[in-house]
């Protein structure tokens, strides 16, 4: 009775990570300064995961569930005394769960889909440089994206050929915040 069987079989994944800190630093390179605005610093982040996926014949959806717990701290570069401050006066604490699978209360074929997002209070404490820097870094990339859609739209204009226009629309929007006046 084997080649008769329609019976589905599942096959799942699953993943487990640890991480005890990732950190990701953000600068502001415009100008070529390489000026630290701030850092974000995960520790000791948990992921969980599993994904079901059904047989080739079953008329069953794919399931998943995933969790997660990290402890978020963040720092930021004040300029003026050239050194880190606290940006984040205590560790910020997160938890996130999702899953999809059949609905369990009602008789249904249809599935459920929940998110869950729990933090605790985010303390944060910061100086006027901060905003200075953070300001500067916002009212630059303004410049440069302008200027980089100013040169992408001069290329579409003069360019004849599709190899010609992705060519010069990368040279140009690569030079053009530094020589482009707006």
């Amino acid at each position: 009775m084997l080649g008769n069987s329609k019976k589905s079989r599942r096959r799942t994944i699953r993943v487990k990570m640890t991480s005890p800190e990732a950190t990701l630093t953000v600068t502001n390179d415009f100008q070529g300064l390489d000026e630290a605005l701030f850092k974000i610093v995960a520790m000791n982040c948990v992921f969980g995961g599993e994904m079901n996926y059904p047989g080739i014949f079953a008329h069953e959806k794919p399931c998943f569930g995933c969790n997660m717990n990290t402890s978020i701290l963040a720092d930021y570069f004040d300029a003026a005394s050239n050194r880190w401050e606290t940006l984040l006066t205590s560790p910020w604490e997160l938890t996130f769960n999702a899953s999809r699978s059949p609905q369990t209360r009602q008789q249904s074929k249809r599935m459920s889909t929940t998110f869950d997002i729990e933090s605790s209070s985010c303390h944060v404490s910061f100086s006027e440089h901060f905003l200075v820097n953070v300001g500067a870094a916002s009212r630059m990339w303004s410049v440069y994206s302008g200027a980089t859609k100013q040169a992408t739209a001069l290329v579409e204009k003069s360019a004849k050929d599709d190899s010609s226009k992705r060519r010069l629309s990368r040279s140009m929007a690569a030079h053009c915040p530094r020589v482009c006046h707006l």
